[in-house]
């Protein structure tokens, strides 16, 4: 795992996508897997105007009234993406409360948390949609450019079901939650891989502070406060290091760029135009503007 953005403090795919516009290379087509409300959705298209289309695959239904006044280049697709179609069971594990801080901004019913990964946990919503191959929905002669998977462990399902558009993609923003095949998956397609921030569970322990550089805390939709923050030190073993901090520090997820190998020349002249650094945390609005 390659640490140069993690430590150039890249915490959002808008850092990249606005450094690949200023360095004038075209990226035209997105896909936002996983798009909740729309706010990732309207986050790319912020950062790169070039955009003419993003894809925007969310298959729970309490989410969609959020794009009814979406930007028109947003395209929702109510489906989620797997590595077939078909209808599969979808688990929900809670959503947005009214009362809650989230409900006080307008998204009461959303939900961050569906998985294709049925658990049966205790008070879970569990419904059908239907999964898509993103190769069969993305117009043929399409060039998608960057890809967000948040998928809640359905990444590298979603991969294989989109292996005809990866050859062309400049980078991949990839939610990691600790399964190493997901990184072995990236790599054997041909991407190099780079770390973020990292997301955790409650509040940081001595022993967390010392091993990492907090950036900013949130209050995620379900009510559970979290900490953001930076590696202090080099991993010898990126996977091993994941599980411990996992068990020891409650370390939820961090966020994989995956850059196109054969797209690398692209990628270093990018870099030239980021602007690292850690943005002040924006709380969610369900407004669309």
């Amino acid at each position: 795992m390659n640490e140069l953005l993690s430590a150039l403090k890249v915490s959002c795919f808008t850092n990249l996508l606005e450094a690949y516009c200023e360095a004038r290379i075209e990226i035209t087509a997105v896909i936002d897997g996983g798009a909740g409300w729309g706010e990732t959705a309207h986050r790319m298209l912020q950062a790169c105007p070039q955009i003419r289309t993003c894809y925007a695959f969310e298959p729970f239904p309490g989410n969609y009234r959020f794009f009814e006044s979406a930007d028109a280049r947003i395209v929702l697709h109510r489906q989620a993406l797997a590595n077939r179609n078909g209808v599969v069971k979808f688990e929900v594990p809670s959503v947005v409360q009214e009362g809650s801080a989230w409900g006080a901004r307008g998204l009461v019913g959303y939900s961050s948390g569906g998985s294709l990964k049925v658990m049966g946990r205790p008070g879970a919503l569990t419904i059908d949609v239907e999964c898509v191959r993103a190769d069969d929905v993305v117009a043929p002669g399409e060039t998608i450019g960057f890809i967000k998977l948040d998928l809640q462990g359905g990444e590298a399902d979603a991969l294989d079901g989109m292996s005809a558009l990866l050859g062309e993609v400049e980078f991949l923003w990839v939610e990691y939650l600790g399964d190493p095949a997901l990184c072995d998956k990236l790599s054997e397609l041909g991407f190099m891989l780079f770390d973020t921030k990292y997301v955790f569970r409650g509040e940081p322990s001595p022993d967390a502070l010392e091993a990492f550089d907090v950036a900013y805390t949130t209050t995620a939709s379900t009510g559970d406060f979290r900490w953001h923050g930076y590696k202090k030190q080099r991993w010898s073993n990126f996977k091993e290091e994941f599980i411990f901090c996992k068990k020891r520090f409650n370390l939820i997820q961090t966020d994989i760029v995956a850059v196109n190998k054969r797209k690398l020349k692209n990628f270093t002249k990018a870099l030239s135009f980021l602007e690292p650094g850690v943005p002040t945390y924006n709380p969610p609005s369900a407004v669309m503007k």
